[in-house]
């Protein structure tokens, strides 16, 4: 891209350019981490490197540009894990509107999505009639053993 989507500076991600990189976008919420888990390991298995915002520790720099733009633009493909989460214990679980954002930055650039979705889960309106991939729980715990 020559132009920040969000600034007026220039950018020097390049489309597609990170072939064996995977970005996953999930709530960091410990209930989650298992899913994540299984989601990086089946990457892995693949020989792909599985990329989360959450865990790139990058300091003095543009915390969304390099942890998620860039990263976004670069991968392969995108994972998104639609799960309800706390985001602090006494809580009702919700969907974590960071991962919501970057799933909407990934639908804008017309990036490739796998989203995955607990089976008979209530998804928003708004993300409702995208190609959601129900799973299983015990399905996945088994892929992340």
């Amino acid at each position: 891209m020559d132009l920040c989507l969000f600034a007026e500076r220039g950018c020097r991600a390049k489309l597609g350019s990170a072939e064996s990189v995977v970005f996953l976008a999930a709530p960091c919420a410990p209930e989650v981490q298992e899913r994540v888990g299984a989601v990086i390991a089946a990457a892995e298995d693949v020989g792909l490197q599985c990329l989360v915002a959450e865990r790139n520790q990058e300091f003095n720099r543009d915390v969304f540009c390099e942890k998620i733009c860039r990263p976004v633009i670069e991968s392969r493909f995108c994972v998104v894990l639609l799960d309800r989460s706390r985001q602090k214990e006494d809580e009702t679980p919700s969907f974590n509107p960071n991962v919501l954002y970057e799933y909407g930055l990934m639908s804008a650039l017309r990036k490739t999505v796998l989203a995955f979705t607990p089976e008979g889960q209530d998804i928003p309106f708004n993300v409702r009639h995208l190609d959601l991939i129900p799973y299983a729980e015990r399905k996945l715990r088994a892929l992340a053993k």
